[in-house]
């Protein structure tokens, strides 16, 4: 299953990395989107790279079928690997792994440079379920949920641009 989602930010690419690095500004966006005790475990790196962790409990919506798969609060690692070293576009490619469910995410995070001075945040996901049988209905609810948690992320991300604390419009 793949999801796919966007955001253009009226502010220069570098404010915007800037919070996605930031460990504070993270844990304010998962609290604010409806994650449960997230925490950053790792975050460090330097100019070229940038390494981050993160743990948080996410509730889930698990139809009947899959209550043996999954509970209804599960526990999401995180780790998020960024390349710094092209100065118009960063990216990103992240594992998320649900403790004790037979998913993986993998996808990439991505961060363009527009020509209004802008840029544009664009996140891409494979969701893979290792269940035979129900495997796929399985991995469209993921998806689903997954998307649904994207688009909130990508509102309080738009948010935060868009408030004098970035920048305000325009960078």
């Amino acid at each position: 299953m793949e999801v796919k989602v966007s955001q253009d930010y009226p502010v220069a690419i570098d404010l915007v990395l800037a919070r996605f690095l930031d460990s504070d500004y993270l844990l304010r966006k998962y609290q604010t989107i409806g994650a449960q005790n997230p925490v950053v475990l790792e975050s460090s790196g330097d100019d070229k790279r940038w390494k981050i962790v993160l743990q948080r409990e996410v509730e889930a919506d698990v139809p009947t079928f899959a209550k043996k798969f999954f509970r209804p609060t599960n526990t999401v690692l995180e780790t998020d690997e960024w390349v710094l070293t092209d100065p118009s576009t960063k990216q990103c490619h992240y594992v998320a792994h649900i403790a004790k469910a037979p998913v993986s995410i993998t996808g990439t995070i991505t961060l363009i440079s527009l020509n209004d001075g802008g840029c544009r945040h664009e996140i891409a996901c494979h969701i893979a379920v290792k269940i035979p049988l129900i495997g796929k209905k399985i991995a469209a609810l993921v998806g689903e949920q997954t998307r649904e948690s994207l688009v909130k992320e990508l509102a309080f991300n738009l948010a935060e641009c868009t408030s004098n604390s970035l920048g305000g419009s325009g960078g």
